[in-house]
């Protein structure tokens, strides 16, 4: 019953992430409200599920914008060059190495938007601090941001293969990584910032 209750709480978080990202403006803190209720809510049974999210989704909405709204902009920018490029190579022009760099680039930029929304939903600071603080933890820890990038890539693929996952994957990969992310923050924590981040939860 406890898994079940787990699967369903996926698909509901989920669906409230497809929803509540609907506007395209309130994917920060939509993304944000489903790292912070699959943290809370599905690792730690903290609170209730709707109550969870919205709190996180009300609270991060101002922040989170200002941070994803620039970096929305910067993952169009990839993927227009990718298209472009995809087009030149197809007419035979030789740009296949530029490509992949593109490409890379997009990979490296889904998987520090990861790191945006968990940091973003544990702890406190400016926009500006989350841009640098979460792009600080992606660089400085390659091994654990490849594996992060490997949910992806699998998520990726499934999406490809069974499009009506697309009710159940989003949450499930935020559940996974978060394993990873929440074993990188704790290498960092100070004493004081430790205190800081569990104050933050209490709120």
């Amino acid at each position: 019953m406890k898994a079940l209750d787990k699967l369903f709480s996926l698909l509901a978080l989920s669906c409230m992430w497809l929803l509540f990202s609907l506007p395209i403006i309130t994917i920060g803190a939509s993304t944000t409200a489903l790292y912070d209720s699959v943290y809370r809510y599905v690792r730690r049974d903290e609170g209730y599920l709707w109550g969870t999210w919205w709190k996180s989704f009300k609270g991060n909405f101002k922040r989170s914008t200002l941070v994803w709204i620039p970096f929305l902009f910067f993952l169009l920018f990839l993927l227009m060059d990718l298209s472009i490029l995809r087009q030149m190579r197809a007419q035979g022009l030789s740009f296949s190495g530029l490509y992949w760099v593109i490409l890379a680039l997009l990979a490296l930029a889904l998987d520090w938007g990861v790191f945006l929304a968990a940091y973003a939903a544990r702890f406190n600071g400016r926009a500006r601090d989350v841009f640098r603080y979460s792009f600080l933890l992606l660089t400085v820890h390659p091994i654990l941001s490849l594996e992060i990038l490997g949910l992806l890539v699998v998520g990726f693929f499934l999406l490809l293969m069974f499009p009506a996952l697309i009710v159940f994957i989003p949450a499930t990969l935020f559940w996974l990584s978060s394993f990873i992310t929440e074993k990188i923050f704790r290498q960092h924590l100070t004493k004081e910032e430790q205190q800081r981040s569990n104050n933050k939860e209490d709120e």
